[in-house]
């Protein structure tokens, strides 16, 4: 049995492309849906829990 048969190549690995609903998303777009949900949720914090409150407040 040789295992090595594609020369050595190790499989790729990671999250390359993930397809959902028949939509192929790349590692940039899953990167800036990261990106957009961290900003929402500040800005939902900002929104609602520290409401009327200064950035220096507690």
């Amino acid at each position: 049995m040789n295992y090595f048969g594609n020369k050595g190549q190790l499989a790729a690995t990671g999250a390359g492309t993930i397809t959902i609903a028949g939509i192929a998303f790349n590692q940039l777009a899953l990167l800036g849906v990261a990106a957009g949900i961290v900003i929402a949720g500040a800005v939902l914090v900002r929104l609602t829990w520290r409401r009327g409150k200064s950035v220096g407040d507690q």
